[in-house]
Protein backbone atom coordinates (compact mmCIF):
# COMPACT_ATOMS: atom_id res chain seq x y z
CA UNK A 1 0.00 0.00 0.00
CA UNK A 2 1.57 3.28 -1.08
CA UNK A 3 1.99 6.30 1.13
CA UNK A 4 -0.48 9.09 0.43
CA UNK A 5 0.56 12.69 0.90
CA UNK A 6 -1.81 14.96 2.74
CA UNK A 7 -1.80 18.53 1.45
CA UNK A 8 -2.98 21.10 3.97
CA UNK A 9 -5.26 23.94 2.95
CA UNK A 10 -3.54 27.33 2.70
CA UNK A 11 -5.86 29.57 4.69
CA UNK A 12 -3.70 32.66 4.16
CA UNK A 13 -3.74 32.24 0.38
CA UNK A 14 -7.50 31.72 0.46
CA UNK A 15 -7.91 34.91 2.48
CA UNK A 16 -5.76 36.81 -0.01
CA UNK A 17 -7.97 35.63 -2.88
CA UNK A 18 -11.08 36.53 -0.90
CA UNK A 19 -9.76 40.04 -0.30
CA UNK A 20 -9.19 40.48 -4.05
CA UNK A 21 -12.74 39.33 -4.84
CA UNK A 22 -14.14 41.67 -2.16
CA UNK A 23 -12.12 44.56 -3.62
CA UNK A 24 -13.41 43.79 -7.13
CA UNK A 25 -17.00 43.73 -5.85
CA UNK A 26 -16.49 47.08 -4.13
CA UNK A 27 -14.92 48.60 -7.23
CA UNK A 28 -17.83 47.30 -9.33
CA UNK A 29 -20.28 49.18 -7.11
CA UNK A 30 -18.37 52.43 -7.67
CA UNK A 31 -18.04 51.86 -11.43
CA UNK A 32 -21.75 51.17 -11.91
CA UNK A 33 -22.68 54.16 -9.73
CA UNK A 34 -20.36 56.39 -11.79
CA UNK A 35 -21.94 55.04 -14.99
CA UNK A 36 -25.39 56.02 -13.71
CA UNK A 37 -24.24 59.58 -13.03
CA UNK A 38 -22.47 59.91 -16.38
CA UNK A 39 -25.48 58.65 -18.33
CA UNK A 40 -27.77 61.03 -16.44
CA UNK A 41 -25.52 64.00 -17.20
CA UNK A 42 -25.29 62.96 -20.87
CA UNK A 43 -29.09 62.61 -21.11
CA UNK A 44 -28.86 59.02 -22.25
CA UNK A 45 -32.08 56.95 -22.67
CA UNK A 46 -33.69 55.70 -19.47
CA UNK A 47 -32.50 52.09 -19.97
CA UNK A 48 -28.88 53.34 -19.92
CA UNK A 49 -29.55 54.72 -16.43
CA UNK A 50 -31.74 51.97 -14.98
CA UNK A 51 -29.49 49.07 -16.02
CA UNK A 52 -26.28 50.27 -14.28
CA UNK A 53 -28.39 51.42 -11.31
CA UNK A 54 -29.80 47.91 -10.88
CA UNK A 55 -26.30 46.52 -11.34
CA UNK A 56 -24.93 48.86 -8.65
CA UNK A 57 -27.62 47.74 -6.18
CA UNK A 58 -26.97 44.06 -6.92
CA UNK A 59 -23.19 44.50 -6.61
CA UNK A 60 -23.55 46.40 -3.35
CA UNK A 61 -25.70 43.62 -1.88
CA UNK A 62 -23.20 40.99 -3.05
CA UNK A 63 -20.33 43.04 -1.60
CA UNK A 64 -22.00 43.30 1.82
CA UNK A 65 -22.76 39.58 1.94
CA UNK A 66 -19.25 38.67 0.80
CA UNK A 67 -17.61 40.90 3.43
CA UNK A 68 -19.74 39.24 6.12
CA UNK A 69 -18.61 35.81 4.90
CA UNK A 70 -22.13 34.82 3.92
CA UNK A 71 -22.80 32.66 0.86
CA UNK A 72 -19.26 33.27 -0.44
CA UNK A 73 -19.20 30.12 -2.52
CA UNK A 74 -22.28 31.32 -4.42
CA UNK A 75 -21.59 35.05 -4.67
CA UNK A 76 -18.58 34.87 -6.98
CA UNK A 77 -20.28 32.63 -9.61
CA UNK A 78 -23.36 34.85 -9.39
CA UNK A 79 -21.21 37.97 -9.82
CA UNK A 80 -19.42 36.54 -12.86
CA UNK A 81 -22.64 35.25 -14.43
CA UNK A 82 -24.37 38.60 -14.01
CA UNK A 83 -21.39 40.60 -15.25
CA UNK A 84 -20.48 38.46 -18.26
CA UNK A 85 -23.77 37.00 -19.46
CA UNK A 86 -26.40 39.50 -18.32
CA UNK A 87 -25.02 43.02 -17.96
CA UNK A 88 -22.55 43.02 -20.86
CA UNK A 89 -25.01 42.00 -23.64
CA UNK A 90 -27.91 43.99 -22.13
CA UNK A 91 -25.84 47.17 -21.82
CA UNK A 92 -24.34 46.73 -25.28
CA UNK A 93 -27.70 46.23 -27.02
CA UNK A 94 -29.29 49.25 -25.30
CA UNK A 95 -26.38 51.63 -25.98
CA UNK A 96 -24.64 52.97 -29.09
CA UNK A 97 -22.68 49.70 -29.04
CA UNK A 98 -19.14 49.95 -30.35
CA UNK A 99 -19.72 53.68 -30.94
CA UNK A 100 -19.89 54.09 -27.16
CA UNK A 101 -17.62 53.06 -24.30
CA UNK A 102 -18.93 49.47 -24.30
CA UNK A 103 -15.70 48.24 -25.87
CA UNK A 104 -13.83 49.63 -22.85
CA UNK A 105 -16.24 47.90 -20.47
CA UNK A 106 -16.04 44.66 -22.45
CA UNK A 107 -12.27 44.62 -21.91
CA UNK A 108 -12.71 45.59 -18.25
CA UNK A 109 -15.19 42.76 -17.63
CA UNK A 110 -12.84 40.34 -19.40
CA UNK A 111 -9.95 41.49 -17.20
CA UNK A 112 -11.96 41.30 -13.96
CA UNK A 113 -13.33 37.84 -14.76
CA UNK A 114 -9.78 36.57 -15.32
CA UNK A 115 -8.51 38.13 -12.09
CA UNK A 116 -11.14 36.59 -9.81
CA UNK A 117 -11.11 33.16 -11.49
CA UNK A 118 -9.65 30.36 -9.39
CA UNK A 119 -11.24 27.01 -10.27
CA UNK A 120 -10.83 25.75 -13.83
CA UNK A 121 -14.52 26.19 -14.63
CA UNK A 122 -14.41 29.84 -13.60
CA UNK A 123 -12.23 30.55 -16.65
CA UNK A 124 -15.29 29.81 -18.75
CA UNK A 125 -16.54 33.28 -17.77
CA UNK A 126 -13.72 35.28 -19.43
CA UNK A 127 -13.92 32.94 -22.41
CA UNK A 128 -17.66 33.58 -22.62
CA UNK A 129 -17.07 37.32 -22.27
CA UNK A 130 -14.65 37.31 -25.20
CA UNK A 131 -17.04 35.31 -27.39
CA UNK A 132 -20.03 37.50 -26.49
CA UNK A 133 -18.06 40.67 -27.26
CA UNK A 134 -16.99 39.33 -30.65
CA UNK A 135 -20.57 38.29 -31.42
CA UNK A 136 -21.92 41.74 -30.48
CA UNK A 137 -19.34 43.46 -32.68
CA UNK A 138 -20.23 41.24 -35.64
CA UNK A 139 -23.96 41.65 -34.94
CA UNK A 140 -23.97 45.46 -35.23
CA UNK A 141 -23.79 45.75 -39.05
CA UNK A 142 -26.88 43.54 -39.40
CA UNK A 143 -29.04 45.61 -36.98
CA UNK A 144 -27.71 49.18 -37.21
CA UNK A 145 -31.03 50.79 -36.27
CA UNK A 146 -31.17 48.97 -32.93
CA UNK A 147 -28.49 51.21 -31.43
CA UNK A 148 -29.21 54.66 -30.02
CA UNK A 149 -26.42 56.83 -31.42
CA UNK A 150 -25.15 60.15 -30.09
CA UNK A 151 -26.86 63.27 -31.42
CA UNK A 152 -23.73 65.34 -30.91
CA UNK A 153 -20.19 64.08 -31.80
CA UNK A 154 -18.68 66.20 -29.03
CA UNK A 155 -20.98 64.47 -26.54
CA UNK A 156 -19.66 61.12 -27.75
CA UNK A 157 -16.07 62.30 -27.33
CA UNK A 158 -16.78 63.45 -23.77
CA UNK A 159 -18.59 60.21 -22.93
CA UNK A 160 -15.76 58.08 -24.31
CA UNK A 161 -13.15 60.11 -22.43
CA UNK A 162 -14.91 59.82 -19.07
CA UNK A 163 -15.65 56.12 -19.46
CA UNK A 164 -12.10 55.46 -20.58
CA UNK A 165 -10.86 57.05 -17.35
CA UNK A 166 -13.26 54.86 -15.35
CA UNK A 167 -12.08 51.70 -17.13
CA UNK A 168 -8.42 52.68 -16.71
CA UNK A 169 -8.99 53.46 -13.02
CA UNK A 170 -10.61 50.03 -12.60
CA UNK A 171 -7.56 48.34 -14.10
CA UNK A 172 -5.24 50.43 -11.94
CA UNK A 173 -7.07 49.82 -8.64
CA UNK A 174 -7.55 46.09 -9.20
CA UNK A 175 -3.89 45.59 -10.09
CA UNK A 176 -2.83 47.71 -7.12
CA UNK A 177 -4.96 45.58 -4.77
CA UNK A 178 -3.47 42.43 -6.28
CA UNK A 179 0.09 43.72 -5.92
CA UNK A 180 -0.47 44.68 -2.30
CA UNK A 181 -2.05 41.30 -1.55
CA UNK A 182 0.75 39.34 -3.20
CA UNK A 183 3.42 41.50 -1.54
CA UNK A 184 1.83 40.94 1.86
CA UNK A 185 1.58 37.18 1.27
CA UNK A 186 5.18 37.03 0.02
CA UNK A 187 6.36 38.85 3.14
CA UNK A 188 4.37 36.50 5.36
CA UNK A 189 5.89 33.44 3.67
CA UNK A 190 9.39 34.91 3.90
CA UNK A 191 8.96 35.74 7.59
CA UNK A 192 7.70 32.21 8.25
CA UNK A 193 10.71 30.72 6.44
CA UNK A 194 13.24 32.52 8.67
CA UNK A 195 11.39 32.32 12.00
CA UNK A 196 11.36 29.54 14.56
CA UNK A 197 7.71 28.69 15.15
CA UNK A 198 8.01 27.83 18.84
CA UNK A 199 10.13 30.69 20.15
CA UNK A 200 9.56 33.42 17.57
CA UNK A 201 13.34 33.85 17.20
CA UNK A 202 15.16 33.68 13.89
CA UNK A 203 16.06 30.17 12.72
CA UNK A 204 19.15 28.48 11.30
CA UNK A 205 18.19 29.39 7.72
CA UNK A 206 18.31 33.09 8.56
CA UNK A 207 21.58 32.65 10.49
CA UNK A 208 23.42 31.31 7.46
CA UNK A 209 21.83 33.93 5.22
CA UNK A 210 22.97 36.68 7.56
CA UNK A 211 26.46 35.27 8.08
CA UNK A 212 26.82 35.13 4.31
CA UNK A 213 26.42 38.91 4.20
CA UNK A 214 28.69 39.53 7.20
CA UNK A 215 31.64 37.30 6.27
CA UNK A 216 33.75 36.60 3.22
CA UNK A 217 34.77 38.87 0.36
CA UNK A 218 31.35 40.46 0.04
CA UNK A 219 31.12 41.40 3.71
CA UNK A 220 29.87 44.88 4.44
CA UNK A 221 32.38 47.27 6.06
CA UNK A 222 32.24 47.64 9.84
CA UNK A 223 30.38 44.32 10.15
CA UNK A 224 32.45 42.86 13.00
CA UNK A 225 30.52 40.72 15.44
CA UNK A 226 30.83 38.08 18.12
CA UNK A 227 28.88 34.84 17.78
CA UNK A 228 27.73 33.56 21.14
CA UNK A 229 26.49 29.96 21.11
CA UNK A 230 24.48 28.58 24.04
CA UNK A 231 23.27 25.15 25.05
CA UNK A 232 20.85 24.24 27.85
CA UNK A 233 22.44 21.62 30.08
CA UNK A 234 20.27 18.64 31.09
CA UNK A 235 17.39 19.95 29.01
CA UNK A 236 16.58 16.39 27.94
CA UNK A 237 15.71 15.61 31.56
CA UNK A 238 12.99 18.28 31.40
CA UNK A 239 11.37 16.49 28.47
CA UNK A 240 11.83 13.05 30.01
CA UNK A 241 10.56 14.05 33.46
CA UNK A 242 7.86 16.63 32.75
CA UNK A 243 7.00 16.05 29.10
CA UNK A 244 7.72 17.91 25.89
CA UNK A 245 5.11 20.58 26.59
CA UNK A 246 7.09 21.62 29.67
CA UNK A 247 10.26 21.54 27.59
CA UNK A 248 8.61 23.95 25.16
CA UNK A 249 7.83 26.27 28.07
CA UNK A 250 11.52 26.31 29.03
CA UNK A 251 12.63 26.98 25.45
CA UNK A 252 10.21 29.89 25.11
CA UNK A 253 11.32 31.25 28.48
CA UNK A 254 14.98 31.11 27.40
CA UNK A 255 14.09 32.88 24.15
CA UNK A 256 12.57 35.66 26.25
CA UNK A 257 15.78 35.77 28.31
CA UNK A 258 17.76 36.36 25.11
CA UNK A 259 15.44 39.18 24.10
CA UNK A 260 15.92 40.86 27.48
CA UNK A 261 19.68 40.34 27.54
CA UNK A 262 20.38 41.59 24.01
CA UNK A 263 20.40 45.01 22.41
CA UNK A 264 18.29 46.10 19.45
CA UNK A 265 21.27 45.58 17.16
CA UNK A 266 21.86 42.00 18.38
CA UNK A 267 20.18 39.04 16.72
CA UNK A 268 18.80 36.08 18.66
CA UNK A 269 18.53 32.72 16.87
CA UNK A 270 17.33 29.26 17.77
CA UNK A 271 20.01 27.14 16.16
CA UNK A 272 18.26 23.84 16.78
CA UNK A 273 16.86 21.81 19.67
CA UNK A 274 18.15 23.41 22.86
CA UNK A 275 20.95 25.33 21.13
CA UNK A 276 20.72 29.09 20.67
CA UNK A 277 22.93 31.78 19.17
CA UNK A 278 23.28 35.49 19.81
CA UNK A 279 25.00 37.56 17.15
CA UNK A 280 26.47 40.48 19.08
CA UNK A 281 27.05 43.18 16.49
CA UNK A 282 30.11 45.35 16.98
CA UNK A 283 30.84 43.70 20.33
CA UNK A 284 34.31 43.04 21.72
CA UNK A 285 35.19 39.85 23.58
CA UNK A 286 35.02 41.51 27.00
CA UNK A 287 31.54 42.84 26.28
CA UNK A 288 30.46 39.36 25.17
CA UNK A 289 31.42 38.03 28.62
CA UNK A 290 29.08 40.55 30.20
CA UNK A 291 26.28 39.35 27.92
CA UNK A 292 26.95 35.76 29.01
CA UNK A 293 26.70 36.79 32.64
CA UNK A 294 23.48 38.68 32.00
CA UNK A 295 21.92 35.70 30.19
CA UNK A 296 22.90 33.29 32.97
CA UNK A 297 21.56 35.65 35.62
CA UNK A 298 18.21 36.11 33.87
CA UNK A 299 17.92 32.37 33.24
CA UNK A 300 18.69 31.35 36.83
CA UNK A 301 15.12 31.84 38.20
CA UNK A 302 13.88 29.44 35.53
CA UNK A 303 16.57 26.91 36.46
CA UNK A 304 15.54 27.19 40.11
CA UNK A 305 12.10 25.85 39.18
CA UNK A 306 13.69 22.49 38.35
CA UNK A 307 16.18 21.83 41.21
CA UNK A 308 16.32 18.07 40.62
CA UNK A 309 17.24 18.51 36.95
CA UNK A 310 20.32 20.71 37.26
CA UNK A 311 19.24 22.95 34.40
CA UNK A 312 21.85 25.54 33.38
CA UNK A 313 23.38 27.14 30.31
CA UNK A 314 26.81 26.72 28.71
CA UNK A 315 28.48 29.17 26.35
CA UNK A 316 30.95 29.17 23.51
CA UNK A 317 31.92 32.17 21.42
CA UNK A 318 33.90 33.20 18.38
CA UNK A 319 34.41 36.53 16.68
CA UNK A 320 34.03 37.41 13.03
CA UNK A 321 37.79 37.19 12.45
CA UNK A 322 37.68 33.40 12.90
CA UNK A 323 37.06 32.80 9.19
CA UNK A 324 34.07 31.73 7.17
CA UNK A 325 30.58 31.30 8.55
CA UNK A 326 31.08 27.56 9.02
CA UNK A 327 34.46 28.09 10.69
CA UNK A 328 33.03 30.68 13.10
CA UNK A 329 30.16 28.39 14.08
CA UNK A 330 32.48 25.38 14.47
CA UNK A 331 34.85 27.32 16.72
CA UNK A 332 32.02 28.53 18.94
CA UNK A 333 30.53 25.01 19.01
CA UNK A 334 33.88 23.44 19.96
CA UNK A 335 34.38 25.92 22.80
CA UNK A 336 30.81 25.35 23.95
CA UNK A 337 31.32 21.62 24.31
CA UNK A 338 34.67 22.12 25.99
CA UNK A 339 32.85 24.21 28.58
CA UNK A 340 30.13 21.59 28.92
CA UNK A 341 32.62 18.78 29.41
CA UNK A 342 34.60 20.75 31.99
CA UNK A 343 31.36 21.90 33.69
CA UNK A 344 32.62 25.49 33.55
CA UNK A 345 29.31 27.22 33.09
CA UNK A 346 29.14 30.81 34.21
CA UNK A 347 27.49 30.87 37.64
CA UNK A 348 24.47 33.04 38.25
CA UNK A 349 24.23 35.36 41.15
Amino acid sequence: MGFRWHHTHNNQLEEMKNSIVAAVLGISVLVFAATVIINLLNHRPWENVVLPLVAAIIMYSAYRLYRKNRLRRFIKPFFLTFLCFVYLPAAWLTSPGSYSAMSFYGMTILFVSIIVANEWWEYLFPLGTALITIFLLLYEPFRPFQYTLYADPSLRALDLSINYLIAAATFFVVIMVMNRSFTSEHQRIFDASITDTLTGLYNRRYLYHLLGTLTGENAAPHSAFTLLMMDLNHFKKINDTFGHSEGDVVLKAFAEVLRQASRKSDIAIRYGGDEFILLLMGTADADAVQVEERVAQLFQPICDQYPAVGLSVSFGRADSEAGTADEIIKLADDLLYQNKSSRSQIPAD
